[in-house]
């Protein structure tokens, strides 16, 4: 099937290529100041801060270059209409670039009751992923709909969980909906970009409260991928009003959102460079920190698992995704977990379980994952 993009090609130079030429503009005023300033001491400040900004600028087009071959665009240049008549979708919404709103307690969540499409394509407009992404009036993804279920499956995690890529049925807790019947009901509290710090965030909001009440057992998961530590300690660019959690003491405290770390000074620049690949890369996280970073993700899936048998006497089981790591201190603990790496043998090898050219799941691996969680959960509830 053709899928137009034509709109694509005006992205190419779209806000982060621009910083190519940003910093050369920077550049160029800094060299044109230093012709005209005639205190030498200046002038040498001003050519030297000219030779960053070309370095800057000279790196920025390199990372620049480097990403393009993975484009990354949600605009699709086809009328609604016929849109909805080629999905069968009279549903379906007029697409807004932006699916998220900005929360207090979790800094990001998706909109309430929308439809729309979601597109990935290469620049050789090769098509990643085509999907419909439907949400419920509490702005979580859609789920099979039981609301007289006798138990409740709440799954948290990140775009594993929500389905990055997947048609609303394709997604883990969609299939698992459909696995356990209509005794079950399944919530999908997950997001692209999530991590367990806005898990933890959602349970002590008590935003599973109406939930614990509405059914009569309450099983809760989350699933970990590999990357997940660096996330709850705040180095994730889209997530910069995250909640915000430290260990002090041994204790997992909350001190607000990521940007109460810094003054305003600082949350200005960071505002103003976010888009540029080059500040991007310079500000991530070193990998040689990952130990640090992952005794604060594990202590926080902890701090959940403890809330979460305080307020609604029940556990937290941590799905294990094929090579996440770190997690020996909490088997230790005997924390539940459920390690999905036997049931893909294969993982690693090839795109046999994930979206080619992205790297999420793809509907095998939720499918494999999806029966992997059933089969726990009607083992631990009947």
């Amino acid at each position: 099937r053709e899928l137009r993009f034509p709109l694509l090609r005006q992205r190419r130079m779209g806000i982060r290529d621009g910083w190519i030429l940003t910093f050369p503009v920077f550049a160029a005023a800094l060299a044109c100041l230093a012709v005209f300033v005639k205190v030498a001491l200046v002038r040498y400040v001003l050519l030297g801060l000219m030779s960053i900004f070309v370095a800057f600028g000279v790196f920025e087009a390199y990372l620049c270059l480097g990403e393009r071959a993975q484009e990354d665009s949600h605009m699709r240049s086809v009328p609604i209409e016929e849109l909805r008549k080629e999905k069968n979708r009279p549903d379906l919404q007029e697409h807004q670039s932006n699916i998220t709103y900005n929360d207090p307690v979790l800094g990001y969540r998706p909109k309430p009751m929308r439809v729309q499409t979601a597109t990935r394509v290469l620049y050789d407009d090769t098509v990643v992923y085509d999907a419909i992404y439907s949400t419920l009036d509490s702005g979580w993804r859609i789920t099979p709909q039981h609301p007289d279920a006798e138990h409740a499956v709440v799954m948290f995690g990140c775009s594993y969980v929500f389905g990055y890529g997947l048609n609303d049925e394709e997604t883990l807790p969609y299939k698992l909906g459909v696995k356990l019947g209509e005794n079950y009901q399944v919530y999908n509290l997950s997001f692209s970009g999530y991590g367990s710090h806005h898990m933890l965030a959602q349970i002590q909001d008590d935003m599973l409260a109406e939930i614990a009440k509405r059914h009569k057992t309450l099983s809760v998961f989350f699933l970990t991928i590999d990357g997940h530590e660096f996330r709850s300690a705040g180095f994730s660019t889209w997530d910069k009003r995250g909640p915000w959690y430290e260990l002090e003491n041994g204790q997992v405290v909350h001190k607000g959102r990521f940007t109460d770390r810094h003054n305003a000074v600082f949350r200005a620049l960071n505002r103003f460079l976010r888009n540029s690949l080059a500040y991007q890369s310079l500000t991530e996280a070193r990998q040689d920190d990952r130990k640090k970073y992952a005794e604060l993700h594990l202590a926080i899936i902890n701090q959940a698992d403890q809330d979460l048998r305080q307020r609604y006497g029940t556990k937290l089981v941590t799905i294990l995704w094929p090579r996440a790591e770190f997690f020996d201190a909490l088997k230790k603990k005997g924390s539940p977990i459920l390690d999905l790496l036997p049931h893909f043998p294969d993982y690693g090898q090839g795109d046999k379980y994930t979206i080619p050219h992205d790297g999420h799941p793809n509907p095998l691996a939720t499918e494999i994952a999806a029966e992997a969680v059933a089969g726990y959960v009607r083992q631990s509830v009947e």
